[in-house]
């Protein structure tokens, strides 16, 4: 069964800021940035932002209206899997390129790689 239409949805971004009581609290107690670490002036209306990620909308602190506007969502995401050479792989890595073409995107993947695993004679 694929994917309904309309099923990416809820990965579309950005998100709108889910805000509470709470996180208002902390907005006018912070006196710095948390991106920069750099002091908030005391211009609340002009020198803070609200800062919220814009994947899941959960609020994540005062910035400097500068920083907010500059922090930007990652240009790519790395996945790692383990042991993807398995029979059902093939069914994810076409539907993954085709998703990728749509977009005109690359995947890059690093091959099969060799793994160092230790042991000890010791028992604890």
């Amino acid at each position: 069964m694929g994917p309904t239409k309309g099923s990416e949805e809820h990965l579309r971004f950005p998100k709108e800021m889910k805000y509470t009581k709470s996180d208002e609290v902390h907005f006018q107690a912070a006196t710095e940035c948390h991106i920069c670490g750099g002091e908030l002036g005391e211009d609340r209306a002009q020198d803070r932002a609200r800062d919220h990620c814009h994947l899941t909308g959960k609020f994540r602190g005062a910035a400097h209206v500068s920083c907010n506007l500059e922090y930007q969502i990652p240009k790519f995401f790395p996945v790692l899997f383990h042991n993807l050479s398995g029979y059902d792989s093939h069914l994810f890595i076409k539907k993954l390129k085709g998703k990728c073409e749509d977009k005109n995107e690359k995947i890059k993947c690093i091959p099969k790689m060799k793994r160092t695993t230790f042991h000890s004679a010791e028992k604890w």
